[in-house]
């Protein structure tokens, strides 16, 4: 149904082959056949993934209306409103609904959620990590815009999960869309989780996920494991602030003198650094993370 008081440039956004925002649509172009022309035909779908091989599909919001955003032509942001917004994603969210349940056959259900992170800053303000803030003018206006347009969406869609740091499955396996690194520190409690990434539509296992690192300048970080305490220490693009890079060259020449993996087990990283760091209360801060 159309809304004619809607913002012409929300309508316009570049879609894929689903009526889906671009980056969002190349992701699901990876589960599910293109119901129309897809928006580059000489693309390759980077794998397939089988959608009976998951239960649940966690999908972040905050996901979608970055993927939303960044499909978007030129656009003064003063311009946007929070009610067009939370409308478009609640079309996508109705899409992809419907998505799971003909294509899908109702195998796989998605699982829409939201994350507050208010425990993750509140546990690390006094272990010296640093979190990313937003620090210009369009950040602040675009997550204002996001968490009003999130406010009217929740009223449309109630199922919604509204988390706090961590995801508690509803089912053991599941597929995960989401930019946030943070999100995957909840592998433990799946038996298979996997990241399905928007842009692109790849499908990541756990051994991949050491690309959401933030990166150490000029070294090669795709052997190391995904580990939360990493992550912390390493920083991200989204949440975290990497650490000094000293330590993070530190922690790097341990992983390669004691031959780290992607499967190396928190056990053995926290040994090995002990074994290498010299420095007390080095160790102490890690220690604690």
């Amino acid at each position: 149904m159309a809304n004619f008081g809607l913002n012409t440039v929300l309508e316009n956004r570049t879609v894929s082959s689903f009526p889906l925002s671009i980056p969002t649509g190349m992701a699901f172009e990876s589960l599910f056949t293109p119901r129309i022309a897809p928006y580059d035909p000489e693309r390759k779908i980077p794998n397939k993934v089988l959608v009976h091989d998951y239960q649940t599909m966690y999908i972040n919001v905050w996901t979608l209306f970055r993927n939303l955003m960044s499909s978007l032509e030129k656009v003064s942001l003063p311009d946007l409103a929070s009610k067009d917004i939370s409308y478009i994603l609640n079309l996508e969210l109705e899409t992809i609904d419907s998505l799971f349940s003909n294509e899908g056959g109702g195998v796989c259900r998605p699982i829409y959620y939201f994350c507050s992170y208010d425990k993750l800053y509140n546990g690390l303000r006094s272990k010296e990590i640093r979190m990313r803030t937003d620090k210009t003018s369009a950040q602040v206006t675009v997550k204002k815009l996001f968490m009003d347009s999130l406010k009217e969406l929740l009223v449309i869609r109630p199922d919604i999960l509204k988390l706090d740091s961590d995801i508690d499955p509803k089912e053991r396996k599941s597929l995960i869309m989401t930019h946030v690194p943070y999100d995957l520190t909840s592998y433990k409690k799946f038996d298979k989780l996997d990241l399905l990434e928007s842009h692109t539509g790849v499908l990541k296992s756990r051994s991949k996920w050491s690309s959401k690192y933030y990166p150490i300048p000029g070294e090669d970080i795709s052997f190391f494991p995904f580990l939360r305490k990493l992550l912390l220490i390493l920083g991200d693009k989204v949440l975290i602030q990497p650490s000094d890079i000293r330590l993070r060259r530190i922690i790097f020449q341990a992983a390669k003198k004691r031959n780290w993996n992607q499967t190396t087990t928190l056990e053995k990283v926290m040994m090995d650094l002990e074994l290498e760091i010299t420095e007390p209360f080095v160790m102490k801060y890690i220690r604690e993370l």
